[in-house]
């Protein structure tokens, strides 16, 4: 049974003129069209998503990163990567948090966090890079979805979809209900219907709409082992030499070089 939630809010707002990497601009531009559907949720990981402590704190830009470690593990391993409550409270430090401290739970932007990521690491990974997704542009998400597997989002979340969420119904637009704050989350499936997306220790499903009308960022985070080690060529349609250059403009530094500049 759904364990029904408190919204804390965790999520600080996108600044779109903060310098990223957007994902068209990396992509090999004869890709054919994004399958009709993808899911990398269906098969959850024997122990479940786990809450990581969104129940309790605003911590839910740190666990979005978890939930992509667990997911990423498990899909492509087949093996369990248990991320714990604590682990996750730890790294949420890193963004001013100090256990104990009420007022110190302010959350976090998602992309400080992942540049955060990229430069500590997480539980034995650094991401490469990662690159902003076009929310606008359905075909973009189902590409990136279907490539990458789940997407590292930010979005708005409406009075309406903690009442859908407790009830455990599909997350659909509720006109004229009021924003509670913003909130971050991984999704990682889609099909004509809708999306999904783990939230709260659970897999939500949403509409279209929904994600049309509330979420305003997705990021796909690009793995050392999405590259073929023998050719060094990207299996997942981006052109590694539009992403190196693309790194360097906005890092300064060589894709690959690591994160200190």
């Amino acid at each position: 049974m759904r364990q029904p939630i408190t919204f804390r809010g965790g999520r600080r707002p996108h600044d779109d003129n903060r310098p990223h990497i957007k994902l068209a601009d990396v992509l090999d531009s004869k890709l054919p069209p994004p399958p009709a559907s993808s899911d990398w949720l269906s098969d959850v990981p024997p122990y479940g998503w786990g809450m990581l402590g969104n129940d309790q704190l605003g911590d839910c830009t740190v666990a979005g990163v978890g939930h992509k470690r667990i997911g990423d593990v498990w899909s492509n391993q087949g093996t369990l990567l248990e991320v714990t409550t604590a682990e996750v409270v730890s790294f949420y430090e890193n963004f001013g948090y100090r256990p104990g401290d009420p007022n110190s739970d302010q959350g976090a932007v998602c992309q400080t966090v992942l540049e955060t990521w990229q430069k500590l690491g997480f539980l034995g990974e650094k991401p490469l890079a990662f690159a902003k997704v076009n929310v606008r542009s359905k075909v973009e998400v189902e590409r990136a979805i279907s490539a990458f597997g789940q997407l590292y989002c930010g979005f708005e979340v409406p009075e309406s979809a903690m009442q859908q969420f407790n009830a455990g119904e599909p997350w659909t637009v509720a006109p004229g209900s009021p924003i509670e704050g913003g909130h971050c989350v991984t999704v990682g499936g889609y099909d004509a219907d809708g999306l999904k997306a783990v939230t709260w220790g659970a897999v939500q499903a949403m509409s279209w709409e929904f994600f049309r009308k509330y979420f305003s960022e997705a990021w796909v985070i690009v793995s050392a082992d999405d590259f073929d080690p023998h050719t060094g060529k990207n299996k997942l349609g981006l052109d590694a030499t539009a992403l190196a250059a693309a790194y360097r403009a906005v890092t300064g530094r060589r894709l690959g070089a690591g994160t200190e500049s």
